[in-house]
């Protein structure tokens, strides 16, 4: 269980190396230690820290002794450790937990927004979700409210958000204004100025007007990136364009979005890499394979392990043995890891099934 909780921190972290933007640096840990390699797989911060999380605007936060900071790059504290918990710096500001409370700090450090909610997330587009007694809105930068409060809301990505109420997703703009009417089962977020939504038991994309772009025809799909979006039909899955016509016929158990130009595919249960053309140009060896962030991708060629690949599926970093992890947040972070990130289906059962 220890190698299982760890192996998802580990790929929670991917996912915030995925929002975070370009670094350089990449986390890993070694006998429960964490540490940055570079894209060359040298380690240049060493694995010292009890927990970490991806640099963003230049600082990481880093947990030890029980408390968050925040290091630069060099791998100095610029922030000393003494937060319960901690998110990533966005809009010049990181979301703070301390005495059950959660605000937000600048990058002196200095208290910006009070701590006066019960959750909160990172700032995106300049905008971020925040929650007390289960109703969440969003907040700009001064800490004051935007729009409505609502049962859900998803972060903002090119100028929309989801947001839930009476069981049904619509999106708002950065100012607040319910543009879309909620109507949706589910929503994602938008990305090549298309978002997937699901209605009845179909999935299909919508415009930023909530004009169906593609028809709801897919019984499931994932988010545009690289001209291309995962989709299945059935248990098969392939890649579609921006017209819903097929790039790469469904044939796969399991699909994860292009990056770099390659993407994650699942056939005879082992993950390798694809490229537009749908040929297999990294071999389908490992257990599981998570997109390309700049020029490295993580796999597990089994559940025991993990390291870094290049574009021609070698190691730069690895693969080394998964031990002693113990995730803070794993529940809450999973969720939303697997939710958005692994959309290749079935998630659920495929946690029950391989890693518990």
């Amino acid at each position: 269980m220890r190698r299982s909780l760890g192996l998802c921190l580990l790929l929670i972290l991917v996912r915030c190396k995925q929002e975070s933007g370009q670094s350089g640096m990449f986390l890993v840990v070694k006998s429960g230690r964490w540490g940055y390699i570079n894209r060359q797989g040298v380690e240049v911060i060493p694995c010292q820290f009890d927990a970490a999380r991806d640099f963003s605007q230049e600082l990481a936060a880093v947990k030890t002794g029980g408390v968050w900071g925040f290091i630069g790059t060099n791998g100095a504290f610029r922030l000393e450790p003494r937060y319960t918990q901690v998110g990533d710096f966005s809009s010049g500001l990181a979301p703070v937990e301390t005495s059950g409370a959660w605000g937000y700090i600048d990058r002196k450090g200095k208290l910006a927004i009070t701590e006066r909610f019960e959750r909160c997330r990172n700032f995106c587009e300049g905008l971020a979700a925040v929650s007390i007694a289960e109703r969440w809105w969003f907040i700009g930068t001064s800490g004051r409210q935007v729009g409505a409060t609502y049962e859900a809301v998803r972060d903002f990505a090119e100028g929309r958000a989801a947001f839930a109420t009476g069981g049904r997703y619509g999106y708002i703009d950065s100012r607040g204004r319910e543009v879309i009417g909620a109507q949706f089962v589910e929503a994602g977020d938008f990305c090549e100025q298309k978002a997937r939504v699901r209605t009845g038991t179909k999935w299909g994309f919508i415009d930023k007007s909530g004009r169906f772009v593609i028809s709801p025809t897919y019984d499931g799909c994932g988010d545009f990136s690289e001209g291309l979006a995962p989709a299945c039909i059935g248990s098969d899955w392939g890649f579609v364009d921006a017209k819903g016509s097929w790039r790469i016929n469904p044939q796969y158990q399991a699909a994860q979005v292009f990056s770099d130009g390659l993407a994650p595919v699942l056939r005879d249960l082992k993950w390798g890499y694809v490229d537009p053309e749908g040929s297999m140009v990294i071999d389908n060896r490992f257990f599981l394979a998570f997109p390309f962030v700049e020029g490295l991708a993580l796999v597990l060629p089994d559940i025991f392990h993990y390291g870094y690949i290049d574009r021609y599926g070698d190691y730069v970093w690895g693969p080394v043995e998964l031990l002693g992890m113990e995730p803070d947040d794993f529940l809450e972070r999973m969720v939303q890891y697997w939710e958005q990130l692994m959309r290749s289906a079935r998630t659920k059962e495929f946690l029950r099934r391989e890693m518990f």
